[in-house]
C-alpha cells in the first residue's frame, strides 16, 4: 500500500464532525497551558492544535503560538474564533507535523501536542 494512504485516511477522518473530541480535550488544554506557566511572550508551537483547546488557553496567559493542523477545517474554524477575539498572538495554519515548511529551525520555546498523531518521515 503506498504510504499516501493512510495520511489521506487520516485527513478524511479529520474533515467530520471533531466537535465532540475538541469539548473533551478543553480541560486538557486549560490544564497544560496552566501547568506549563504559559509566561507572556514564550512561544510555542501547537502541533495537531485541533481547533485551538491548547493554543487558545496558553495565549490567554500571555503565550505567543502558531497552531498547526493537518484538518483545514479545523484551521478555519481556529483563525475565525480568533479573528472574532480581535488582536492576538495566536496563528493557525493547516500543515503536517512530520514535514513543516516555512517554520524556521529553533523558532519555538516549546513545542506541544496534547492530541496528534505524529508519525517520523516516511512511516505513513
Amino acid at each position: 500500500m503506498p504510504r499516501a494512504a493512510p495520511r489521506a485516511k487520516l485527513r478524511r477522518v479529520l474533515r467530520g464532525d471533531s466537535s465532540r473530541i475538541s469539548e473533551s480535550m478543553r480541560e486538557s488544554g486549560e490544564a497544560l497551558a496552566q501547568s506549563l506557566a504559559a509566561i507572556k511572550g514564550s512561544e510555542w508551537l501547537d502541533l495537531g492544535c485541533g481547533d485551538g483547546t491548547t493554543a487558545l488557553p496558553a495565549v490567554s496567559r500571555g503565550a505567543e503560538v502558531l497552531g498547526v493542523d493537518i484538518a483545514g477545517n479545523l484551521v478555519v474554524a481556529s483563525n475565525a474564533c480568533v479573528a472574532a477575539q480581535g488582536p492576538t498572538t495566536c496563528k493557525f495554519q493547516e500543515g503536517d507535523a512530520s514535514t513543516l515548511r516555512d517554520i524556521d529551525d529553533q523558532a519555538f520555546g516549546l513545542v506541544v501536542s496534547i492530541f496528534g498523531a505524529i508519525s517520523p518521515r516516511g512511516y505513513l
